[in-house]
């Protein structure tokens, strides 16, 4: 098993100590000769500078001696002499007969152009000679060096070896073959360190100049003597390794056959359970996942044994089992005759019950007709009989719906998506007629399926019921409830609704005089939307239906001046046929209660102790009963807001009112008031956000609007509504003046905002109950105007708006 887990586990474990061990000494190797390179470097030219300043030292302290005409008893310098500029010939002091030797040579130096122009002592190499130049004042000074203060200087390094030359190659010191393998390798550099290839060797030299001199000085070393330590420590790691690698295979099978030994012990098992030996249990002795495993193959072992123990058992109960099936074969046909009978009387009495019930019961398949299966109850619900129809012309469908129907078809019987969430987008109900006529009709639509084997939809069947009993009873419920809620209303904020109606018949009536309108279409669509606003602020949904009818046939009327008015003609006498029928209503219940005003027993206290203090009766009557507080005429908003913000699910806070014990006379103001209706319900619609949106902007869950009132400068009532809502979109407006083709690229974001009081001015993209019109925040417009007043507007994104009102009381 060459193969097997044991080898694996060994050959794993060699390989990665091999990696490792060989990663280590190479990466070792590089940094000790990378270290050991640059360390001889360093120790090679510092030794070729200390021999360089030894050498220098030397003919420094023998040239001072020579400029002063000494005669120095080292025999380094064995002749001296003098050239003169002026006589042009030299003067000799000692040793004459050899340096009459060196005569022309030295006459050649010296009118070479490399004498010339000199300053300092300079040096220059002969044979095996230093000429030594001082200049003086009437010529030069010279001597002859040789070399043995240089050898014996380069001999006392026992490390390296040294090879001394000038700059015409010729070598002074050291082994004359080696240098030209140096000298190609430095290529005139002046001083240095690296590896030259000479006489088929490797050498590590450093070498220097003496400038001077005119002499280069290579220090060198063979890279075979540098590294041999080096080499020697590579060794021993390698022995240090193969060492640790035996210890490693050892430890290795010891833990391979760990491993191992229980594997075979689970593989003999199997092949025991496998040749249906369940008897013998496996002992694994290990402390981890083997010996768990051990105890699953014996659970196993001892499962499977008494599988087969119940198998035996099964058979013998499937042969009695066998015996009986034969002998209730025997009396099959009589059991199903028996049980043919007994369904055909429960299929029978089925029928009757669906028949005698008032749901009616058909289906329908892919093709969209009705089959044969229906209950008598359809007749008389869609009054045809449904069989063979088509079921968008049983349910009397419109062109619209006929279309959806179709489209809702193809999906549940293409199985698309599941029936049950598909059903709900077929038709929900049939209504015919509308409420309150003798033809209304309501039913409601239910879908079950029919699948067939493969769990496929076949046919579909429809359960009509007729709830138009049920329909007219929550109508009427609701009608009774709307009712009650206006009556409370009215009650509630009895003055704020005569002055209303007061407005609107002025409203009304300035309406009547068509001549002094030129943009007659627009008043008459603020006069009506005020209505409107302010009728359904009472729950008189009767008089808002009215109004709103009203509003639409004027939108979309068109025709000529004459025709308008004539149209306009009856719009108002049918509003104020409509509008003195429920007078009379309240009349009944309230009584005639228009001209009686109601005092709260503490005006009427504080009314009684100003007229014994004296003071101006005239003023305080004013002021307690023609006067009355601000906050009367927005008490009804609060119910307003409320009202409104169940019907589109934004809950709100109850409306706060600052300021409200200002007393003013509220018929002066009375236009305002009732216009004011719209502004409320544009906040709710455009101002206040969802839950949603308000909950992940950080905003609490509830929205607010609240009311302030304040007397400022020149008797004027100013009154600020605000809201936390998102603000006003300028990039909304002028996305709506792009659509209406009003030129804005010159106008402020103030000014752009100041385009919600125009007339037929919306940002609502679809109308709704409460806005959509763009006619409400004309309609403040102009109140404010009519009364003499001035309007602001502030508005943050994502913070809310506030709208300031200033009115002269």
């Amino acid at each position: 098993m060459f193969f097997s887990i044991k080898n694996k586990i060994v050959t794993a474990l060699i390989l990665i100590l091999l990696s490792v061990t060989g990663f280590n000494l190479i990466y070792s190797y590089i940094m000790f000769k990378s270290d050991k390179e640059a360390y001889i470097f360093e120790n090679a030219l510092r030794n070729g500078e200390i021999a360089t300043d030894k050498i220098l030292t030397f003919l420094k302290a023998n040239s001072e001696k020579l400029a002063s005409n000494q005669k120095t008893k080292d025999e380094s310098f064995f002749l001296s002499g003098e050239y003169l500029n002026e006589g042009k010939k030299f003067l000799f002091y000692y040793n004459d007969e050899s340096f009459k030797d060196l005569e022309e040579k030295i006459k050649q130096l010296v009118q070479s152009t490399i004498l010339k122009n000199k300053n300092d002592v300079s040096a220059y190499p002969l044979s095996n000679q230093i000429l030594i130049v001082i200049p003086q004042s009437n010529g030069l000074r010279f001597g002859l060096l040789n070399k043995t203060p240089i050898t014996e200087t380069l001999e006392k390094d026992n490390i390296f070896d040294y090879i001394v030359t000038n700059t015409k190659n010729q070598t002074f010191y050291g082994n004359k073959k080696l240098l030209s393998g140096f000298k190609t390798t430095v290529k005139g550099a002046k001083q240095g360190s690296t590896i030259a290839k000479a006489n088929e060797k490797n050498w590590l030299i450093s070498y220097t100049t003496i400038q001077k001199l005119n002499l280069m000085i290579f220090s060198y070393i063979s890279e075979d003597q540098a590294f041999a330590i080096f080499k020697n420590i590579i060794y021993k790691n390698i022995s240090f390794t193969v060492i640790i690698l035996g210890f490693f295979l050892i430890l290795s099978l010891i833990f391979s056959k760990k491993i191992t030994t229980p594997i075979i012990q689970l593989i003999e098992k199997t092949k025991e359970i496998a040749d249906g030996n369940m008897e013998n249990e496996i002992f694994v002795n290990t402390n981890d996942e083997l010996k768990e495993l051990g105890s699953s193959v014996n659970v196993m072992s001892s499962k499977i044994k008494k599988l087969l123990d119940d198998k035996q058992d099964m058979i013998k109960q499937l042969e009695i089992a066998n015996s009986k099936l034969d002998e209730y074969n025997k009396n099959l046909e009589g059991i199903v005759a028996e049980r043919t009978k007994k369904l055909r009387e429960a299929n029978n009495f089925i029928t009757a019950m669906i028949n005698s019930l008032d749901q009616g019961l058909f289906v329908f398949d892919k093709t969209k007709k009705c089959l044969d299966i229906f209950t008598n109850a359809c007749e008389k619900i869609f009054n045809k009989n449904p069989k063979g129809l088509e079921v968008p012309k049983l349910l009397s469908l419109n062109t619209k719906e006929i279309e959806a129907f179709e489209k809702w078809n193809n999906v549940i019987f293409s199985n698309l998506m599941p029936f049950e969430a598909a059903k709900n987008l077929g038709p929900k109900n049939v209504v015919t007629s509308s409420y309150g006529k003798n033809d209304f009709q309501f039913i409601s639509l239910d879908y079950y399926p029919m699948v067939d084997e493969d769990e496929k939809l076949e046919n579909v069947v429809v359960v009509a019921t007729d709830k138009t009993t049920e329909v007219e009873a929550e109508e009427r419920f609701k009608e009774k409830d709307a009712y009650v809620s206006m009556i409370l209303n009215i009650i509630k904020n009895k003055k704020a609704f005569y002055d209303f109606l007061d407005e609107m018949e002025e409203m009304l009536t300035n309406l009547s005089n068509f001549d002094r309108h030129e943009d007659l279409s627009n008043i008459a669509m603020i006069a009506f939307h005020s209505m409107n606003g302010g009728f359904a602020n009472y729950s008189i949904s009767h008089l808002v239906k009215v109004a709103r009818n009203s509003e639409t046939q004027i939108k979309s009327f068109i025709g000529n001046r004459k025709e308008l008015e004539n149209l306009l003609k009856s719009l108002i006498a049918n509003f104020r046929k409509e509008r003195d029928q429920l007078l009379r209503e309240i009349e009944v219940q309230l009584g005639n209660t228009k001209n009686k005003v109601e005092i709260e027993v503490k005006d009427l206290t504080a009314f009684k102790e100003g007229i014994s203090k004296g003071e101006n009766p005239n003023e305080l009557f004013n002021n307690y009963f023609v006067n009355s507080r601000i906050e009367n005429i927005f008490k009804p908003y609060a119910d307003l807001i409320k009202q409104i913000g169940k019907k589109i699910n934004k809950p709100m806070m109850p409306m706060l009112i600052i300021g409200g014990d200002i007393r003013v006379n509220t018929d002066k103001i009375k236009e305002f008031s009732s216009a004011l209706v719209h502004l409320i319900r544009n906040c709710m619609d455009h101002g206040i956000e969802s839950t949603d949106k308000r909950l992940q902007s950080g905003k609490p869950e509830e929205g607010s609007i609240s009311i302030t009132c304040e007397k400022i400068e020149n008797d004027f009532l100013r009154i600020v509504v605000k809201d936390d809502g998102d603000g006003i979109r300028i990039d909304k407006i002028r996305s709506v003046l792009d659509k209406k083709e009003i030129d804005h690229s010159n106008l402020s974001d103030k000014e752009v905002m100041m385009y919600i009081f125009k007339p037929d001015f919306s940002t609502a993209e679809k109308l709704t109950e409460l806005s959509g019109r763009g006619v409400g925040m004309s309609a403040i417009d102009q109140a404010i105007k009519n009364l003499g007043g001035r309007l602001d507007l502030e508005s943050t994104p994502g913070k809310g708006s506030k709208f300031i009102f200033d009115l002269p009381i």
